[in-house]
């Protein structure tokens, strides 16, 4: 009988073991899959974010270029800017059939001034813009193309919007941008 009992004592204790293996594997699985969904649910938090960033600075963009105030005389303002780029040749239209008259020579990337503890919340703000047309083509037929990226944390956004030009003949000559479509 004692020669038995000797046999069964390590069952027990390696039963304990095998159970124990078991729950230490489920709560490893449970740890891993909490840590999937907080990536996943702090991955979408910051999509959002970015969505909401471009779209807000857009719509910032879009009341200054399509503000029926003219185009004044402000270095700092953004129609001011597209009226003296383009009726005086310093900009480059677009059109990438044209040699010249590519990307490069095209795009604008406008500088947007932002303190880090803004850039950390909105993300990284960055606008492109560029006006398309074709060789001797009037200025009333231009549309301008903006392009608004927020990023952060390796999400993406980017909202564009493009604009007809529509030039008043009555003295002074005034510049009024009407939004065509948004994507």
């Amino acid at each position: 009988m004692k020669r038995y009992q000797k046999r069964n004592e390590g069952s027990a204790l390696i039963f304990v073991m095998c159970i124990l293996c078991v729950f230490m594997a489920v709560a490893l699985i449970m740890i891993m899959v909490s840590y999937q969904v907080l990536t996943n649910a702090q991955q979408s938090a910051v999509k959002d974010q970015c969505r909401i960033s471009a779209v807000s600075f857009n719509k910032i963009l879009q009341k200054e270029i399509t503000d029926a105030k003219g185009q004044g005389t402000a270095e700092d303002n953004i129609r001011y800017f597209l009226y003296d780029q383009i009726k005086n040749d310093k900009w480059a239209y677009y059109n990438d059939k044209e040699d010249g008259h590519g990307e490069k020579e095209a795009f604008r990337t406008l500088d947007i001034g932002m303190i880090q503890s803004a850039k950390d919340t909105l993300g990284e703000i960055q606008v492109t813009i560029y006006w398309e047309s074709e060789k001797d083509a009037p200025l009333d037929q231009t549309v301008l193309v903006t392009r608004v990226s927020s990023s952060s944390r390796k999400q993406e956004y980017h909202v564009t919007t493009r604009y007809s030009l529509k030039i008043s003949t009555v003295e002074p000559e005034k510049w009024t941008w009407a939004e065509q479509w948004q994507e």
